[in-house]
């Protein structure tokens, strides 16, 4: 059986023996373990204990109330050792099998740090190219998505409704004034209610109107959206998608001229 003498008891024995190679040997907690460990005969000796020897008086578990992490036996090469000794070997190994369950607890928090941090990127990939593909669909439906935050009067539009517009983001001071100077005369009065009854009501915003962009071209334009409201049943904001309809109505306009 392997016998070790107290220079080697943390290097060769425990960070062989019980997986040690972990800890710092800067912590607090270990310069108190070998500051006890120190205190004694560096002749004493040691030995890995049998499972026949557990419960000799001599043997030193190295455990904490949740976790046993080995055990050891003070060799008897003719050393005396009395129980006082043996008491202040036992609270050592208490000590070092605080170590060991402090460096495993770390060990499991690194890994499911770890675990979450891959989920987290994983999922934020997912999300981005779910982001992508949503932005292409946009693109080639010609179909852009708008916020209205009715308390910031605050305007938000994705990138496929300046097109719409005439307008590039920067010509867009981002308010719901700017969006109302382009609705075209004849059709801002309607869409100005369909706007106050999609909010004061909770009905569907859904209206086909006008637009005049800054060149002076009218385009058509087909809005949908709902209201968002807090736990009181109040107005947040309003949130939908807008798409250039000119084609359909042009189209539409040819089909019931021809009948």
């Amino acid at each position: 059986m392997n016998v070790i003498g107290m220079n080697e008891f943390l290097n060769d024995l425990f960070i062989l023996m019980i997986n040690l190679s972990q800890i710092r040997n800067e912590s607090t907690i270990v310069r108190d373990f070998l500051a006890a460990m120190n205190s004694f005969d560096k002749g004493i000796k040691f030995r890995i204990a049998s499972n026949q020897e557990y419960s000799s008086p001599r043997t030193i578990r190295i455990a904490t109330a949740k976790h046993e992490f080995g055990k050891l036996m003070i060799d008897g090469s003719g050393e005396e050792i009395g129980e006082p000794q043996l008491s202040c070997f036992r609270n050592a190994a208490r000590i070092l099998a605080l170590i060991l369950e402090n460096t495993e607890q770390e060990r499991l928090l690194e890994e499911e740090s770890l675990r979450l941090e891959s989920a987290v990127r994983e999922r934020t990939a997912s999300l981005e190219a779910s982001l992508e593909h949503f932005r292409r669909a946009q693109r080639s439906a010609h179909v852009g998505s708008w916020e209205w935050n009715i308390h910031t009067n605050r305007v938000l539009w994705s990138d496929q409704i300046f097109p719409i517009f005439g307008l590039s983001p920067k010509e867009f001071d981002g308010t719901f004034e700017a969006v109302a100077e382009r609705v075209h005369p004849e059709d801002f009065d309607c869409w100005r209610e369909n706007v106050r009854t999609c909010i004061e009501d909770g009905k569907e915003h859904a209206i086909d109107f006008r637009i005049v962009r800054p060149d002076g071209t009218i385009r058509w334009v087909g809005a949908y959206g709902d209201t968002e409201r807090d736990a009181g049943g109040r107005p947040l904001c309003l949130t939908g998608v807008a798409m250039d309809i000119t084609e359909r109505k042009i189209a539409e306009t040819k089909l019931n001229t021809s009948l």
